[in-house]
């Protein structure tokens, strides 16, 4: 009887302090898990240049993680194409035909994320 005495409070104790780390942790916003997504920036392989239109052959270039609603900004991806002068880095798109523009500075990730280079012919 005296051991089942002794344990009562100490169940007590320990199921208080249980609950009660509980409703702090619950209660608390800044503890939730933050959501991340992927973003993956697409390179150039090479360049098909038909005269009229520029199309690419893309591999994987580099993949970072960025937290829900939050922007790229900068980062440090190397955009230069070969070793010649006659392309130049005209900025990141959403899709392989480079139609919409992604501005790493002011647009907010809200998921998975794939990112294509559009270059531009130097004259």
């Amino acid at each position: 009887m005296k051991q089942f005495a002794k344990t009562i409070p100490l169940f007590s104790l320990v199921f208080v302090l249980f609950f009660a780390t509980c409703m702090l942790v619950g209660c608390n916003k800044d503890n939730q898990s933050t959501t991340t997504y992927t973003v993956t920036f697409m390179r150039a392989s090479y360049i098909i240049d038909t005269g009229d239109d520029i199309s690419y052959n893309y591999l994987t270039n580099k993949q970072i993680s960025v937290e829900e609603n939050s922007v790229i900004g900068s980062i440090s991806i190397n955009t230069k194409y070969g070793t010649g002068k006659l392309y130049q880095f005209a900025g990141w798109f959403t899709e392989e035909e480079c139609i919409n523009q992604w501005d790493l500075y002011r647009d907010e990730v809200r998921s998975n994320l794939t990112l294509y280079p559009k270059y531009v012919r130097i004259q």
